[in-house]
C-alpha cells in the first residue's frame, strides 16, 4: 500500500489595525483693520477644466468681496492654486482694499506657502513671471500669508467649483453669493469642522 505525503499550507493573513484620528479645523477671522482673503483652485483630472477662486473677509467674518474664474482646460492643481493666489492679491490691490487695510492671504496649499515665506520662484514656467511681480508686492504690503486645511476653506472652495460648472468666465460680488452664503455664516459663527485621517499599522 502507498502511503502519500500532503502537505496542508495555512495562508496567514496579517491582521491591520485602523486608528482614525480627528483634527478640528476652525476658520478665523483677522482682527480688526486687516481683511482677509482665503483662496482655492480646481483642477478635474477627468474632464481637465480647471479654476481658482478668492473671498474676502472683514474682521467679524462678513464677506465683502468674492470672485471666481474659469481657468480652461489642461491646468494642474498646483497651477490652479496658484492662479487663485495671485488673481486674490492683484484683486485687492485693483479694488484698492490695500489702502485701508492690512492684508491676510490664506491658502489650502502648504506648498504655496512654502513658496512664498522661502521667496521661491520655483513655480510652473507658465507662471513664473507673474508669480515674481506677485511675490514683490506681498513683500511691498508685508501680507500675512498662512496654511488652512481644505475642511476649513469651504468657501472658496465652493467658489472654484461654481466656475468650473457654471461655465463663467470671471464673476465678482459685493458679499456673498447666495451659494456660499451659508458656508461663510458657519465661518463667522467659529463653526468646527473636522478633518480625518486614517493610520494603519
Amino acid at each position: 500500500m502507498e502511503i502519500h505525503s500532503i502537505s496542508v499550507h495555512q495562508s496567514v493573513v496579517p491582521q491591520h489595525t485602523i486608528l482614525i484620528q480627528q483634527y478640528p479645523v476652525v476658520w478665523r477671522p483677522p482682527h480688526f483693520g486687516w481683511l482677509k482673503i482665503n483662496t482655492d483652485g480646481a483642477a478635474r483630472g477627468r474632464t481637465g477644466e480647471s479654476s481658482c477662486s478668492g473671498v474676502i473677509r472683514d474682521f467679524q467674518g462678513l464677506v465683502v468681496k468674492a470672485f471666481c474664474e474659469n481657468l480652461g482646460h489642461s491646468r494642474t492643481a498646483l497651477e490652479a492654486e496658484i492662479r487663485g493666489f495671485m488673481r486674490a492679491i492683484h484683486f485687492a490691490v485693483d479694488q484698492g482694499l490695500h489702502f485701508t487695510h492690512r492684508i491676510w492671504l490664506e491658502t489650502d496649499s502648504m506648498q504655496i506657502v512654502k513658496l512664498v515665506h522661502n521667496y521661491s520662484s520655483d513655480v510652473p514656467s507658465s507662471v513664473r513671471d507673474d508669480w515674481i511681480i506677485t511675490l514683490d508686492v506681498i513683500k511691498q504690503l508685508q501680507c500675512l500669508v498662512t496654511h488652512i486645511y481644505r475642511e476649513g476653506n469651504s468657501v472658496a472652495d465652493k467658489l472654484a467649483n461654481f466656475a468650473i460648472d457654471s461655465q463663467c468666465l470671471f464673476a465678482f460680488w459685493d458679499g456673498a453669493p447666495d451659494f456660499v452664503a451659508e458656508e461663510a455664516k458657519l465661518d463667522a459663527l467659529g463653526f468646527v469642522r473636522y478633518r480625518v485621517k486614517k493610520i494603519s499599522f
